[in-house]
């Protein structure tokens, strides 16, 4: 049985799962405190507390602790303070999917976007299918804004690609060029801030990209620089 799926209260009887754990009795109280004892999947007994079980903070006996620690330090990207930027991109982009209270997640999680069962579970296969990245200033970017983390969809990109696939990239229409603000600033050779100050105080797409820029002190539109 799942701890999410728990109600409140409920009857415990013997054979009740939480992570790698079973109940093999009923609870008893030691030390005033609620405990249960359970057998791990690995065979080890151990007394765990109730609301350890129920919470989801205790999920073996110690195993599943041992074993992460161990797949850490064999890839070697989660070395204590010696976080790759791979290891980083990976786990930035499974909190930002799965994590509630991350500052991504609504952008993320919260419109659908999931991460792949082969790369949700294993760092190693996710380093395997993207590579390292090519340089420091690269991360990980979804190809079609739509769909979610998986190898077909993802690349290493500067943030200046990942811009232009935003999906609230402003576009811009200019004679025969249609282009977003980043492409735009490449094309018509203005800074995409000055494009976007003027965008924003209504300018149209046309002025936007073809008035000159304004030297100290003068004024080109309706009285601003």
């Amino acid at each position: 049985m799942s701890t999410r799926s728990l109600p409140r209260k409920f009857e415990w009887d013997k054979r009740l799962r939480f992570g790698r754990l079973i109940t093999v009795a009923l609870p008893g109280k030691l030390n005033g405190r609620a405990r249960v004892l359970c057998e791990c999947d690995c065979g080890k007994m151990k007394s765990i507390g109730t609301s350890d079980l129920t919470s989801g903070r205790t999920r073996s006996c110690g195993c599943l602790l041992s074993e992460t620690a161990r797949a850490r330090a064999t890839h070697g990207h989660n070395r204590v303070g010696l976080r790759t930027t791979e290891y980083i991109a990976w786990a930035g982009m499974v909190e930002r999917c799965y994590r509630k209270n991350s500052i991504g997640y609504a952008n993320y999680g919260g419109r659908g976007i999931a991460v792949c069962d082969r790369w949700r579970k294993s760092f190693e296969t996710f380093l395997e299918d993207m590579g390292k990245k090519p340089s420091w200033a690269e991360s990980i970017d979804r190809i079609d804004n739509d769909r979610g983390y998986e190898p077909e969809n993802c690349r290493w990109t500067v943030r200046r690609v990942q811009n232009r696939n935003k999906r609230d990239c402003r576009m811009l229409r200019v004679g025969d060029f249609f282009g977003c603000i980043v492409e735009a600033s490449e094309r018509f050779g203005i800074s995409e801030q000055t494009l976007a100050s003027r965008l924003a105080r209504g300018m149209s797409d046309e002025d936007a990209v073809r008035i000159p820029v304004a030297s100290a002190g003068q004024r080109t539109y309706r009285g601003k620089v």
